[in-house]
């Protein structure tokens, strides 16, 4: 039970995260959303470390597991976060939400491939509903734009192409990294995941710190 209430939180503050980012593309470039949300998300997690009292064990990861969550913050916090942040700017949530939401087939396929976990049928009948609900409502609301007796020129002009392509990247990539820090935790097994956390994000912060070394 206690999984179920941390995935459903995870999903409210994703869907939140989902809005309010929108919001910050619309005038802003992706490049610097990205600069600020990624040290701030290292600063956080570094507090919570400091809070929970992990802060010993960030020396104490095994190798194997550092380098799992190295990538793990790399795939998750810039290459998932930049495709998705992109396909919002490009097409909105409410078209970019339903596409990035396949990471679970994703995660799931890898699980089954490298984790040789057990996929049910009631699993398979839940991820079929909630993907299924997910593009009605996107059918749903592309069909209200398109409503006769709406005259006026819509503000926003999605571009469709290159925004799903995006879209299936940040899919790829948060679908992918679940698995990178599973591997991390089968290595580092009874350490903190606050401190987990803080080691992907600083392998991410580092590394997008490279891309804002470019001029301009």
């Amino acid at each position: 039970m206690l999984g179920i209430a941390y995935a459903a939180l995870g999903a409210f503050t994703f869907s939140l995260n989902n809005v309010t980012m929108r919001r910050g593309v619309v005038t802003g470039s992706v490049l610097q959303g990205m600069a600020l949300t990624v040290p701030i998300g290292g600063i956080s997690f570094l507090l919570m470390t400091i809070g929970f009292g992990e802060l010993g064990e960030l020396l104490v990861f095994p190798t194997a597991a550092m380098m799992w969550l190295a990538a793990q913050g790399i795939v998750h916090f810039v290459f998932g976060r930049y495709c998705n942040y992109k396909s919002n700017q490009l097409m909105g949530v409410n078209l970019s939400a339903p596409v990035v939401q396949l990471q679970i087939v994703v995660a799931m396929v890898w699980a089954i491939l490298t984790l040789h976990e057990i996929f049910t049928v009631l699993q398979m009948i839940g991820s079929v509903l909630m993907l299924g609900g997910s593009f009605v409502t996107q059918r749903n609301a592309d069909d209200a734009r398109k409503a006769p007796g709406s005259n006026a020129e819509p503000a926003f002009r999605p571009q469709i192409v290159s925004g799903y392509l995006f879209a299936l990247g940040a899919a790829l990539g948060y679908g992918t990294s679940p698995l990178m820090a599973r591997e991390a935790f089968l290595a580092a097994h009874g350490l903190g995941t606050a401190a987990g956390g803080c080691i992907a994000y600083a392998s991410a912060t580092l590394f997008f710190a490279l891309i804002l070394a470019k001029p301009g």
